[in-house]
């Protein structure tokens, strides 16, 4: 009894200072979340980067003789791109394909204003531009292009990262960005001057391929095997588009 009383009085005083304390439970962190959201956001930055490159190139060119440099910081800047496309274009379509990557057309307000007509501009005008005649003309325009997609990409920059992402969000980023790579990347319709569909595609896919990779860790067992075919459609895929060179 007295062996009981002594046990029972011990646990009570356990509790007793248990009760005292702050109970802290450990925030369970998605780690895939964590892994995707920094990767883009350093994909990012490297896109804004280049556009800044390619914007002070384009000022301070002064005649034609500066275009083959002018054209190979254009395709740098479009490879940067396509590594954060898939995800940028889900969450920003009408942004993108106004400023950034749109077809080289004159485009409507998104308010439907009839004076307000957006002239063309952004990654694929540059890219029909700068593969273009090497010609004073076209060198003012790369100019006023490069100043202007600078002045998007800085502006939205801003206010889209950080980006708060969702697991099935980013799966159907993927799947979005495959679709896009069959119908604008392998047609050459995304790179109406260069035709460097093929080349660009490879980093789409790659940016991609890292992407799913990530979630690779918590794939539950009964999962495992559709995990693994996908793994291998993605890495024939790239062999696949390679292998097509040139375009």
């Amino acid at each position: 009894m007295r062996k009981t009383s002594i046990l029972l009085g011990s646990f009570f005083i356990c509790l007793l200072m248990l009760s005292g304390r702050q109970l802290v439970i450990p925030y369970q962190k998605d780690t895939v979340l964590e892994k995707v959201a920094a990767l883009y956001t350093a994909n990012f930055i490297k896109f804004q980067n280049e556009v800044d490159s390619l914007a002070a190139l384009a000022n301070k060119a002064s005649s034609v003789n500066e275009w083959e440099g002018l054209k190979s910081q254009v395709e740098k800047t479009r490879l940067a791109y396509k590594e954060i496309e898939f995800i940028f274009d889900y969450y920003q379509t009408y942004y993108n394909g106004t400023y950034i990557n749109g077809a080289p057309l004159p485009k409507v307000s998104e308010y439907f204003e009839a004076e307000k007509v957006i002239p063309p501009g952004g990654l694929q005008a540059l890219d029909e531009t700068v593969y273009g005649e090497a010609s004073n003309e076209n060198l003012q325009h790369i100019k006023v292009l490069a100043k202007g997609l600078k002045e998007r990409v800085d502006f939205i920059a801003n206010i889209h990262l950080p980006v708060h992402l969702k697991s099935s969000q980013i799966i159907e980023c993927i799947r979005s960005g495959i679709v896009r790579i069959f119908t604008l990347g392998l047609t050459g319709y995304d790179t109406p001057g260069s035709v460097n569909g093929l080349k660009e595609s490879v980093v789409s896919w790659q940016s991609m391929e890292t992407t799913f990779l990530y979630f690779e860790a918590g794939i539950s067992p009964e999962a495992k095997a559709q995990f693994e075919a996908i793994k291998k459609h993605f890495t024939k895929g790239q062999e696949h588009i390679k292998s097509q060179y040139p375009f």
